[in-house]
């Protein structure tokens, strides 16, 4: 979705209806696509609807995904500017 934003774990947490620590669980086993950005994890809804309908049972139940691409930045995460690799620029 263009122009969507990226959501910390608490706000993904608020949008799904789930606790903080099940948005982590999904980071820790590269379930969901997730970016991390000066040490802080962003997410975005769309990517995650996307793993959610292709696996119709809970993401608890579901094996790992592949290795999720990981950014490190040195700037603030307000500051950062996250470029789609598949998007023309």
């Amino acid at each position: 979705m263009e122009g969507e934003r990226y959501l910390t774990i608490e706000q993904v947490a608020a949008h799904y209806r789930v606790s903080v620590s099940t948005v982590r669980v999904w980071i820790r086993q590269n379930a969901v696509p997730f970016l991390k950005i000066g040490g802080v994890y962003r997410l975005k809804p769309s990517e995650i609807d996307t793993v959610f309908k292709q696996y119709p049972k809970p993401l608890e139940q579901v094996e790992a995904a592949p290795v999720v691409e990981q950014v490190t930045v040195a700037i603030a995460p307000e500051a950062a500017l996250v470029i789609n690799p598949d998007q023309d620029v």
